[in-house]
Order: structure tokens, then C-alpha cells, then sequence
């Protein structure tokens, strides 16, 4: 049976470790690669492949930036995000790139399984944990903003339509960025859909 996971980490032992893991409870066969390079080499190579467990620490590129890449590579691939730093900041980072759900590796096999088995099965939706703490994150005014960003407006068009300065939005803006883990307007777009803290309409 051609390969559904593909298993993303430089640790080999943890990354065989979850591949037997997988095949004893899920029924499974895995890919393995030890870096982004490898890992979109592997989607390239293997059209089977639909999820990814993916490792924020890795040489070259960072999982973190492995997300969007392995999502443009292919649109609708499920990535579970499976790290030791498991902070609220990294987690809600990698939720708002695309990552599918955050697994610390503390966690106990049965929590990996269990967001494999989701990811497997295309579960869709928003993280709740992380949609209540973005919104939380951001005040009203920011929502405001962000709102105008995803429609494509400018600095300078926000500040027109909300009566403050330009300076004053471009603050809004990096606030934004900052606490949604994001780099871009783009991706605060992006990320602010999939949490649902816009209308999928804008």
C-alpha cells in the first residue's frame, strides 16, 4: 500500500520510533525525510503522500517555514505539527501558517494518534484553542485593521477610513503580524480566515 505519512524530523530514532508506531496501530506505512529539502523532494517523488508529521527544529529551513512551502507544493496536504517547544506562541505560529494541528512531543503516543487519525480522515476546521487565543490577542481596533488588510486596503487607505495616521496603522499592522505569528499581510489574511476571526466572504 503506497505511503499516506510522510514523517518529517532529523531525530532518526524519534522518526522510526513513529513510523513503527504508525504501523502498529494505524495500519500504516510512512515516508521519512530529514529536512524540508527532503520532505518536498518526497511529495514530488510520492502522489500517495496526503500527511505530513512535520518537526519545527530542522537544518536548512525551519518547519515553521516548511509549512507554507510544503502547502504551496501541494494545496490541501494535512500537517500536523509534532515539536518540543511547545509554547502558545510556537503553537498558535504554526496553526496560523496552515499546520492542521500541534502536537508537543511531551505528549503521550495516544495524543499523536489521535491528530494523525483526524489529519488522516481530513478533518477540517479552525483549532478553537487557537482561534480564542488570537482573538483574544488583538483588540478591537486591531480587528479592525485586519478586517481592512484582508481586503487588500493599504496603510493609508485604513487610516482614511478609520480616522488615524498612517504611522498609527502601520503599529496596527506589525501588532497584528507579531501576535497572529505571521510574517506578511498575506498570511495574517490567511491565518485570520482559518481561525475564524473573519468572514471567509472578505
Amino acid at each position: 500500500m503506497p505511503d499516506r505519512l510522510l514523517i518529517v524530523d532529523d531525530h532518526a530514532l524519534f522518526a522510526h520510533g513513529v513510523a513503527l508506531l504508525v504501523q502498529h496501530r494505524l495500519g500504516l506505512g510512512a515516508a521519512l525525510a530529514a529536512d524540508v529539502g527532503a520532505a518536498l523532494r518526497a511529495l514530488q517523488d510520492q502522489p500517495s503522500i496526503d500527511t505530513v508529521l512535520l518537526d519545527l527544529q530542522l537544518q536548512g529551513l525551519s518547519g515553521l517555514e516548511g509549512v507554507a512551502r510544503l502547502l504551496q507544493a501541494r494545496p490541501g496536504l494535512a500537517i500536523v505539527v509534532c515539536s518540543s517547544h511547545a509554547g502558545e506562541g510556537t503553537r498558535q505560529a504554526a496553526l496560523a501558517r496552515g499546520a492542521r494541528a500541534f502536537v508537543g512531543k511531551a505528549e503521550p503516543p495516544d495524543v499523536l494518534l489521535a491528530a494523525l487519525r483526524r489529519a488522516l480522515a481530513g478533518v477540517p476546521g479552525a483549532d478553537p484553542a487557537a482561534a480564542a487565543g488570537a482573538a483574544a490577542a488583538l483588540t478591537a481596533r486591531q480587528r479592525e485593521v485586519l478586517w481592512l488588510v484582508a481586503e487588500g486596503k493599504s496603510n493609508k487607505v485604513i487610516g482614511r477610513q478609520l480616522d488615524m495616521s498612517e504611522n498609527t496603522v502601520r503599529n496596527h499592522v506589525a501588532a497584528i503580524l507579531d501576535r497572529l505569528g505571521v510574517d506578511s499581510r498575506l498570511e495574517a489574511a490567511t491565518a485570520a480566515r482559518r481561525l475564524g476571526l473573519i468572514d471567509d466572504a472578505v
